[in-house]
């Protein structure tokens, strides 16, 4: 694994600890890594302990965060971002950009998720969910195109009143 080789860091960890946040309150986040930082002190600073950070922000919002929150990208040794469609590492050796990403963990995803099918799955699905008003329908769910990347959808509801009604049609039509 040409990855592992290039982030010796992550070869040396005996445990990795996934934290997996999203929170509205970005101080929340901060207080959760450093609760779980000081819980695991001891190993985090002999090494044998490492930590992954998971969110549904993007890169650039996630390093925005670390940074207004005092930590550093260093303090994890990778990043699991966009709801899990991106994977990137830090990186010690550049200050420009402390984060490399993972160049084989999208074609693991295309081979594994086939992604595209997916899309226009979820797409077909949300325009097939309409609030009849009238004369007039009303699409009640739209692929938000200012959030989605190549392998994170995104969708918005557009009457929160029929959220919990969504699910369940999604579920129905997509069980787990």
């Amino acid at each position: 694994n040409s990855s592992a080789g290039k982030f010796p860091a992550l070869r040396r960890r005996k445990h990795m600890i996934v934290i997996a946040v999203d929170f509205e309150n970005m101080a929340d986040i901060f207080s959760s890594a450093r609760k779980i930082f000081d819980a695991v002190e001891k190993e985090r600073t002999e090494g044998s302990i490492g930590f992954i950070l998971a969110t549904s922000f993007t890169l650039a919002e996630t390093q925005s965060f670390l940074i207004s929150g005092g930590l550093s990208p260093t303090d994890f040794d990778a990043f699991v971002c966009n709801s899990g469609s991106d994977l990137y590492y830090s990186s010690p050796n550049s200050e420009d950009n402390p984060f490399v990403v993972d160049l084989y963990y999208h074609s693991h995803i295309e081979y594994r998720w086939g992604g595209e099918g997916l899309r226009k799955t979820l797409v077909r699905w949300a325009s097939s969910l309409t609030d009849k008003k009238g004369e007039k329908e009303e699409q009640i769910v739209t692929e938000d195109e200012t959030i989605l990347t190549n392998y994170c959808y995104s969708f918005k509801v557009r009457n929160s009143g029929k959220a919990s009604f969504l699910l369940s049609l999604f579920l129905e039509d997509f069980p787990y």
